[in-house]
């Protein structure tokens, strides 16, 4: 299982000093600079781009490529890696990079790990919604069949409902 913390940019630093961070992932508008890249951290994925849900070949829309990259990190981490994981607000695209690596490590994705992988990243993060086009396009090389899609429109819906009653 990933050890991991989501973040926004403004508390980026904050978050990889009190959590003790190893390796850092920033996802952030492609006019954006990154920050700087501590010297405790091993690691710095670095991916531009903007919030958008459609994963089109638009430029600054999340691309194959950028998740490509992303699970690679995922896959390479050791075991004992502490991950921080932000964008501008830490609740979309952040959001969806630390599901996506928490699923792209360990044992084969199966509904009940997913769902678990949900789970801990609502702990995580309660106001996570996670960027769509990402979740698709992870969805996709990670062979899910559509299940990263269908479990954030169920979870949502189950929220949604739970907030209406």
């Amino acid at each position: 299982m990933l050890t991991y913390r989501v973040t926004s940019f403004s508390d980026v630093s904050r978050t990889i000093r009190d959590f003790g961070a190893t390796h850092l992932v920033s996802l952030v508008d492609p006019d954006m600079d990154a920050p700087l890249t501590p010297d405790t951290i091993s690691h710095h994925l670095v991916l531009k781009m903007h919030d958008v849900d459609h994963d089109r070949n638009l430029p600054g829309t999340p691309q194959d490529a950028q998740v490509a990259d992303l699970i690679a990190f995922a896959r390479a981490l050791p075991a004992d890696a502490r991950v921080a994981f932000h964008c501008v607000a830490g609740r979309r695209r952040s959001t969806a990079a630390a599901l996506i690596c928490d699923l792209a490590t360990g044992p084969a994705a199966t509904p009940d790990r997913i769902d678990a992988a949900w789970q801990r990243l609502r702990n995580a993060r309660p106001d996570a919604d996670p960027n769509r086009a990402l979740l698709r396009i992870a969805d996709s090389q990670l062979r899910l069949g559509g299940a990263l899609r269908d479990l954030r429109v169920v979870r949502h819906m189950t929220l949604d409902q739970h907030a209406k009653d």
